[in-house]
């Protein structure tokens, strides 16, 4: 396959089968829903079967499998965005290539094409509809001898796709450009909104898939940056869209978060960057507590923060992915008064820092371990763990997931007094 492919690939498998637990929650939408809504922090029991570059047409498909398969959940948030409903091209190419939908699924898409005259397709030549369908349902070379021919030529494909594959299924199927890139905003002007009659029928379906199952549907708009601006007309346009769209259901919301995010926390225009999907992500916790209360974070989860805690630069925002899990955190650091920057700069919450040895410093975010260093061991309780070149610089930092009893990161930053600011952390 190719590599956009996995996520919809795994997408497919999910769905199609009986999953071993109950999902409470399930994520539905396109990349910034995928980008936004992050499970490691949510629950254990929520899932995102978000697809980049979806429409509703993949999302009502995406459920419908789903409850076909497995028991409705309580809760299903949806999130498009714009772009993804006024238009009529969608994801065919990538759901043919890995069978995600059904002769039947094919069928109705097409008869509902043809009735709704949908029109405008940048991905699929309409008249080739079926061949397509019919050449991928049937793996002929027309489809697959490009992928085919790019396997051999790249080499590793097979072994990326797999480690695709891993981090999607630890990461509750969040797949996802995950980085903590800045984007320089260009202050969109939102003045018009539309949703075309395609997508406005397969939204109706989705609405109507929900009724029908009792599940609690929340259509969320998500936030955007602060240099966002929206027209009267436009935000008159959404609001009524919506009211229209919900006026019959019973158990739907529609909830627009305000454009007042900072622009360091998004990698461009539309998609949460990692500082981003945080900050959302528990602010759903708090605007949805019943949802998503106080629970205990699992292995699963600590896996997936795990990596998210691999590609964090800023020193002030690590301690945050932490926060009340099971981690522990020992510094190096011969700083005069390293608790006071500590507290100044590093402290999240009540993360308290105890001191180890001679200029060793713990951070026991449960409190519920016994934490010692020695020639370069640390030991947790009754795991040890080798922390090389731990006084290399002027504050090192390894991090032990004791969920999973392994080390997350060894890193490093410095104080720059010029700026009164601790550096990237390396």
């Amino acid at each position: 396959m190719s590599p956009d492919s996995v996520s919809a690939y795994w997408n497919k498998e999910f769905t199609q089968t009986k999953q071993d637990k109950k999902y409470d929650v399930v994520i539905l939408g396109d990349s910034m829903a995928a980008t936004s809504f992050m499970p490691e922090l949510l629950s254990d029991s929520t899932i995102n079967l978000a697809l980049s570059g979806s429409s509703p047409v993949e999302g009502y498909y995406t459920l419908k499998d789903y409850l076909e398969n497995n028991d409705a959940p309580t809760d299903v948030f949806v999130s498009y965005m714009d772009y993804h409903l006024q238009h009529d091209d969608f994801t065919l190419s990538t759901c043919n290539q890995v069978h995600k939908f059904s002769i039947g699924d094919y069928l109705e898409i097409y008869r509902t094409i043809k009735d709704t005259g949908a029109n405008g397709f940048e991905d699929i030549n309409m008249d080739e509809y079926w061949n397509k369908a019919i050449a991928s349902s049937l793996y002929l070379p027309s489809e697959y001898i490009a992928s085919i021919i790019n396997t051999i030529n790249e080499g590793g494909r097979l072994e990326s796709n797999r480690q695709a594959y891993d981090e999607v299924t630890v990461h509750a199927g969040r797949a996802c450009k995950m980085t903590n890139d800045i984007s320089a905003s260009s202050g969109i002007r939102y003045d018009d909104y539309s949703v075309s009659v395609l997508q406005g029928t397969y939204y109706k379906k989705l609405v109507g898939l929900c009724e029908d199952n009792q599940i609690k549907l929340h259509i969320i708009k998500l936030p955007l940056d602060v240099n966002t601006m929206f027209t009267d007309e436009y935000t008159a346009k959404v609001n009524g869209y919506y009211m229209n769209l919900l006026k019959d259901a019973k158990y739907a919301e529609f909830r627009w978060y305000p454009a007042d995010y900072a622009v360091e926390w998004f990698w461009d225009d539309y998609h949460m960057n990692q500082h981003g999907s945080y900050r959302f992500s528990m602010q759903l916790k708090q605007d949805y507590p019943d949802i998503w209360g106080s629970t205990a974070t699992s292995p699963r989860q600590m896996l997936a923060v795990n990596n998210d805690i691999m590609i964090e630069n800023e020193p002030a925002e690590l301690f945050k992915w932490i926060d009340a899990k099971d981690y522990t955190v020992v510094i190096y650091s011969e700083m005069d008064d390293f608790e006071g920057y500590y507290n100044a700069y590093f402290n999240y919450g009540s993360q308290g820092l105890q001191s180890v040895a001679d200029n060793i410093y713990a951070v026991d975010v449960t409190g519920n371990h016994s934490i010692y260093v020695k020639n370069n061991i640390l030991t947790i309780d009754d795991n040890s763990y080798q922390w090389n070149d731990y006084n290399s610089n002027e504050v090192n930092i390894i991090i032990i997931d004791n969920s999973n009893n392994k080390v997350v990161r060894t890193c490093s930053t410095s104080f720059n007094s010029g700026e009164g600011r601790f550096e990237k952390i390396q």
